[in-house]
């Protein structure tokens, strides 16, 4: 493949708290950094030509409600994330997120990147057979074999300027974060319990500094990792059937985080290779994209 080769992740506006869509916009800014050209699309957004799929109008119309109240869409400016027009699709390679159903901009080329289990967040989800998917990690991708694997794509971003140990002092407080695990049948009233959902980077920086443990009722979210950072150990509460092992296949995805209060000499034992693992993320997320790009490279036969 060509350095003038390209791309196209159709993604949400960049927002300092969802994971999705940082690593979404981290693609494209890694893949710009690598030499590739690399240009974001707004989620939802229309692609108006006789490419578009008649079924993509809902979301159409759904993008230009939220354009009425979130206003222009967001980029974060430390990143080269340039904006792609309608002209780029034509010779690029699309990456559509798992929450995207079908091929909303009638793409030559395009594949789907598992940032959590399809149907997750949908609840639905229509992928055609013989795409090429990745994953976030190995235990999202549950489909059949009619879809074709190229293995994960990992592309992370660690805020260590913001996320530190700064108390090294006996802690006795806990908190709860809840987040994707909002519809767990087994959420308990956590109504008198300290709920830190929705604070900001800064704020939860202190938060986990404070407390001993946070337990963690979204199975895959990055704060536990940022919980371990400041001291304070994420116990992330185990969903009924699914085993350590069934949660995060990978061993060394699990470093520093404890699968239900058993697990928690595990967390503390790991917690410093996890930190090794954050620190060489730059590195890790190079290694990733490069065999994302020779896998797209083979499928597509270019």
């Amino acid at each position: 493949m060509s350095a003038t080769e390209k791309f196209i992740i159709y993604a949400p506006r960049y927002r300092d708290e969802s994971g999705g869509a940082i690593v979404l916009h981290k693609l494209c800014d890694t893949l710009n950094k690598l030499g590739y050209v690399a240009k974001l699309w707004p989620l939802w957004k229309p692609r108006l030509s006789v490419h578009t799929p008649l079924d993509s109008a809902p979301s159409a119309v759904a993008y230009l409600g939220s354009r009425l109240y979130r206003g222009k869409y967001a980029i974060n400016k430390r990143y080269d994330t340039p904006i792609a027009k309608a002209s780029d699709i034509e010779d690029s390679v699309v990456v559509y997120p798992e929450i995207v159903s079908g091929n909303p901009l009638g793409a030559k080329r395009y594949v789907r990147w598992f940032l959590h289990k399809p149907g997750f967040h949908e609840g639905q989800f229509k992928y055609k057979h013989n795409d090429l998917c990745f994953s976030y990690q190995d235990a999202f991708n549950n489909l059949s074999s009619g879809i074709k694997y190229g293995g994960t794509l990992i592309v992370s971003e660690a805020f260590l300027d913001i996320y530190k140990l700064t108390n090294v002092k006996d802690r006795t407080k806990s908190c709860h974060m809840i987040r994707k695990g909002k519809n767990r049948l087994d959420l308990p009233d956590l109504s008198h319990q300290w709920v830190v959902d929705g604070h900001t980077h800064q704020e939860l920086s202190k938060i986990f500094n404070e407390c001993k443990i946070c337990y963690f009722y979204d199975l895959y979210t990055t704060y536990a990792a940022y919980a371990a950072v400041c001291g304070c150990i994420p116990v992330i509460v185990p969903l009924a059937g699914i085993t350590k092992d069934q949660w995060i296949p990978e061993e060394h995805h699990r470093f520093g985080l404890a699968y239900g209060i058993d697990e928690i000499p595990h967390a503390i034992a790991t917690r410093g290779l996890m930190l090794d693992s954050l620190r060489a993320i730059n590195q890790k997320n190079i290694e990733s994209v490069k065999h994302f790009v020779s896998t797209v490279r083979e499928h597509f036969n270019w």
